[in-house]
């Protein structure tokens, strides 16, 4: 959790004639430690102005202000006086993560409209927020407004979003209370493919509530690829554009339109791959893997298949440690696209040890016999899968057995280069 230091720095006083407290008021300030936000920014969020009237009271408020924003871990303060006006300055050190904010069903206005008002409403506010703290209320709070001023009845609700484990997750602001439906799906930049083509592609979107991160899903996980089978390996999505298309007054029911933003580029076509770092196997072999031809388009998921079956090649030759870096070279001119591959095939591994525990004295028996590999053979990295498969399937032996609930480890010991396999069962 972050958290804050408030401290008051006092300076040496002058003499009481000098200067009546009435009178004093602030003069200049500014921050010192801000990387992340500007000191105009870090002023504005502090609530004090220039010709204020000066006190320690306020000095104190507005160092709280910003500490309970969550972007700040240290907020300190020291000032002196010239004359009767006090000069101020805010020492900070900013929170150690910020986070970008989405907002998954705000539909109602230009999402410009949206960002200006939080800029203007929420100094801190720049596309980003701290972890936690006061700052994702005034955000919260200022979209509220906002959907007031749209007439739209609903509260907001702030949550996180992002893979699993992933550090770089999102703070995500929704809307609830409205019931939004998705009623049609429009394409901007749609030139190659026709439009009845990529209609019938979104037509799983017709009809469902809306999200912006689902349509942002669906627009990566389906029109991507489906633009990039076709040869359109640099076609890019920007994030969709919402539009309402109709709301009955005195109700909470939205229809709207989803605007995917596309970026086709060009279709490319297969040149033959450029092959550095093989030994064990011959470019030419390496090509006919691929199953590319020149002049075919270069279809994405043809392209990883290719890849993916060199790398069992290797695995089934004992080098189960082999890796392959494939980089594109585009030639818009010519609409040919051919890689430059580098394969570090490492050493070649031989069977190890084969281990069971868990089962019955008689079904490690019958598990060892079926493991076809013996210790010191090169290891065929496809030989696992080809066990699991033969052995467990239903109907095999190890299966009528009782064999329940079955896992399998494989590990590399790199300084004899062998593989052991440890076959786990719970019977």
């Amino acid at each position: 959790m972050l958290f804050s230091f408030y401290l008051l720095i006092v300076p040496e006083r002058f003499a009481a004639a000098q200067t009546h407290p009435a009178e004093r008021r602030l003069g200049s300030m500014r921050v010192t430690g801000q990387k992340h936000y500007s000191e105009q920014q870090i002023l504005a969020a502090s609530g004090l102005h220039k010709d204020d009237p000066f006190n320690d009271n306020a000095l104190n408020a507005a160092t709280q202000r910003l500490g309970q924003t969550g972007a700040f871990e240290q907020v300190s303060f020291r000032y002196r006086f010239a004359g009767e006006r006090a000069e101020v300055e805010f020492l900070v050190k900013e929170a150690g993560k910020f986070h970008r904010c989405s907002f998954g069903n705000f539909i109602w206005g230009d999402p410009r409209e949206l960002e200006e008002r939080l800029r203007r409403e929420v100094p801190l506010y720049d596309g980003q927020a701290p972890e936690s703290g006061g700052m994702l209320d005034e955000i919260a709070a200022s979209l509220e407004r906002y959907l007031k001023t749209k007439g739209v009845a609903g509260t907001v609700e702030q949550t996180r979003i992002g893979a699993l484990n992933d550090a770089n997750w999102d703070h995500l602001f929704l809307v609830k209370g409205p019931r939004i439906k998705i009623q049609s799906v429009a394409f901007q930049g749609r030139q190659a493919v026709e439009e009845a083509v990529l209609q019938r592609e979104a037509k799983p979107l017709i009809g469902r509530n809306y999200s912006l991160m689902d349509c942002m899903l669906f627009g990566q996980g389906t029109l991507v690829p489906f633009y990039r089978e076709r040869g359109y390996l640099r076609m890019r999505i920007e994030e969709p554009l919402a539009k309402v298309l109709q709301h009955v007054e005195g109700s909470n029911d939205y229809t709207m339109e989803i605007a995917y933003r596309l970026t086709e580029g060009i279709a490319y076509r297969w040149e033959p791959a450029e092959w550095t770092g093989n030994r064990v196997l011959s470019a030419g072999e390496l090509d006919k893997m691929t199953k590319m031809k020149p002049g075919e388009v270069a279809g994405e998921k043809k392209i990883a298949q290719g890849w993916e079956t060199i790398a069992q090649m290797y695995a089934g030759k004992g080098y189960v440690a082999a890796r392959l870096k494939a980089e594109p070279v585009f030639d818009d001119t010519a609409a040919t696209v051919h890689f430059r591959v580098t394969i570090l095939e490492g050493a070649q591994y031989r069977m190890g040890k084969f281990e069971v525990d868990g089962a019955s004295e008689a079904l490690e028996k019958r598990l060892r016999g079926k493991w076809r590999l013996q210790s010191g053979e090169i290891f065929d990295g496809g030989s696992v899968k080809e066990y699991m498969q033969a052995a467990f399937r239903p109907g095999a032996l190890a299966s009528a057995e009782g064999a329940g609930r079955v896992s399998v480890e494989t590990h590399l010991n790199e300084e004899n280069l062998t593989v052991d396999v440890l076959l786990h069962v719970q019977q």
